[in-house]
């Protein structure tokens, strides 16, 4: 969800000279990182607003995500757990014997 807000916000702030050195179908926000190193003042400087303030918008988007799942925690309702316990898949007592596969014996098979 980061990467597609952080890419809309992108391709609408960042200047028409930049966006036409990728092809169409090039996510700018990854392949542009290493292509603003090489650009001149004022191009470079605009480029960086540009990622500064989607990256804003970003945070802001997911500030409000992390803020509605947390008020969806305190909307739950509490479920006891049991505290009955099924006797049917208990461990078996201590004094009978178990197979030899269970108590890591292996058995090897003679002709």
């Amino acid at each position: 969800m980061a990467g597609v807000i952080l890419q809309n916000r992108l391709s609408s702030a960042l200047p028409a000279a930049f966006i036409s050195l990728f092809p169409g179908d090039v996510d700018i926000a990854f392949a542009a990182v290493p292509v603003i190193r090489t650009l001149d003042a004022p191009l470079r400087g605009q480029v960086q607003a540009a990622f500064a303030d989607s990256l804003a918008v970003v945070w802001k988007a997911m500030i409000g995500v992390c803020g509605a799942g947390f008020l969806t925690v305190l909307l739950l309702k509490e479920v006891p757990m049991t505290t009955h316990m099924d006797e049917r898949f208990a461990l078996e007592e201590a004094g009978k014997s178990l197979p030899d596969e269970e108590k890591g014996q292996t058995t090897v098979a003679t002709r």
